[in-house]
């Protein structure tokens, strides 16, 4: 029977060498294994971290672009503020325009187109101006500084300095953005 044991033990032994070479195999796929696990865990945390990086510059710029446009408002309606201030001061200065001063546009305009029958010359109300000899003026409540003159033939010229803003007044607005922004120097 020691044959028959020795046999037995043999085929133990040879059990036991495959029963671990099985092992040492299934440790070494599944080292393999982790190890690919590992590795496509950093991929993908790499991978992650390279998006979350791309999509916080995005998020970065898209601020800073916000930033630029508020910023470019706000500086835009504060010049158009501004301008609309020294629209409005340069108007009443018009309304406050002198007596004298108006009485001397208002010969030059006559010395270079004299009144003829059946003209008429129009003032603001309230105006106190000296007319040249034979003139008579009337009063215009749609004047708000200057003067018109309707002629016979039912042309009117105006020299309404207020209505000559308003109408100048989008090519104002340009010419003074242009001057607080410096473009065109």
């Amino acid at each position: 029977m020691s044959n028959l044991t020795k046999i037995s033990q043999k085929i133990l032994d040879d059990a036991q060498a495959q029963a671990e070479n099985l092992l040492a195999e299934a440790r070494a796929k599944l080292d393999g294994l982790l190890e690919a696990e590992k590795k496509a865990a950093a991929a993908e945390a790499e991978e992650q971290l390279k998006k979350e990086r791309d999509n916080a510059v995005v998020l970065r710029e898209h601020r800073l672009a916000h930033a630029r446009l508020e910023a470019r408002d706000k500086l835009l309606s504060a010049r158009q503020n501004l301008i609309g201030q020294v629209l409005s001061a340069a108007e009443t200065r018009l309304k406050a325009l002198p007596d004298e001063e108006l009485s001397r546009l208002i010969a030059e305009a006559l010395a270079l187109k004299p009144l003829a029958p059946g003209d008429q010359l129009l003032i603001p109300p309230g105006a106190k101006v000296q007319l040249p000899a034979g003139v008579k003026a009337e009063e215009d409540p749609s004047l708000c500084a200057g003067f018109s003159l309707r002629r016979a033939n039912g042309v009117i010229e105006k020299h309404d300095y207020c209505e000559l803003l308003r109408d100048q007044r989008e090519v104002l607005e340009s010419q003074l953005l242009e001057f607080l922004t410096g473009a065109g120097s």
